[in-house]
């Protein structure tokens, strides 16, 4: 996998986003708002269900909006770009709108993505006897997971093992290199703030925009660095390295 992303003369600033992302997964995972003038392209385990209500709560202009899901679409307050007329989306990525997302380690991002996906929610509908959904089954399905028995014997060096030998481009986007998730190369940005320094970011953002913040709690943090250590020894450590190359090179994790 490269993010090397190859531009067509003529081709529109949105088509090329699609190209990377897929015209389903752009419409869903990209926030454009007119009214704030800001665009936000979502990044799964980076920090997204924060943005996403900070985004929300500035769209209605309640600063005590509490969505019943976070991440549904539609019916969602921040339209999505099937929802903007073409020449205004175009104005819009070109630059009337600030352009952002956030980014993580690698390391942590995968652990954290081991730990939500089949740690918590997996392996706990499993031990309470409950059926799994449709997107649990998606997920297991990146790794050849069939049945009950399947999952209570995948390993964290399993996962990381299955990420790995697999054609990333095609995985889960919570575990999807976040290249392809930003459309890295395709989409013209702002600003890229870092999970690591979250607080801080947020805070430039919403400078940046006027934006109002609030109080910052922490939503589905399950890849702190002491846990990260726990999960990753020096061999799978150089595994994440490979798979993940681009990230980290594209945005300066060491």
């Amino acid at each position: 996998m490269s993010a090397t992303v190859n531009v067509q003369i003529g081709q529109s600033r949105y088509s090329r986003i699609v190209d990377v992302l897929g015209e389903r997964v752009a419409d869903r995972n990209i926030y454009v708002s007119p009214r704030l003038k800001t665009i936000y392209v979502s990044n799964p385990k980076c920090a997204c269900s924060t943005i996403k209500l900070i985004l929300h709560r500035a769209q209605i202009n309640d600063p005590h909006y509490l969505p019943q899901d976070i991440h549904a679409r539609p019916g969602n307050p921040v339209p999505q770009p099937s929802q903007i007329a073409p020449h205004r989306l175009e104005a819009l990525l070109a630059g009337e709108a600030f352009r952002f997302n956030f980014v993580r380690s690698p390391y942590a991002r995968v652990v954290s993505a081991y730990r939500d996906k089949f740690e918590y929610k997996i392996f706990g509908r499993l031990d309470a006897g409950r059926l799994l959904g449709k997107q649990m089954i998606r997920m297991m399905a990146d790794f050849g997971l069939v049945t009950p028995e399947d999952v209570r014997a995948f390993t964290f060096a399993d996962f990381v093992d299955g990420l790995a030998n697999s054609d990333m481009s095609r995985l889960n986007l919570h575990w999807r290199p976040q290249v392809l998730n930003v459309a890295f190369g395709a989409m013209e940005y702002d600003m890229i703030g870092r999970v690591e320094t979250f607080e801080e970011d947020i805070r430039k953002f919403g400078a940046a925009t006027g934006i109002p913040i609030g109080t910052l709690t922490p939503r589905n943090v399950r890849g702190g660095s002491s846990v990260v250590d726990t999960y990753l020894t020096p061999d799978l450590a150089a595994k994440v390295r490979k798979a993940y190359a681009d990230d980290f090179e594209a945005f300066g994790y060491k």
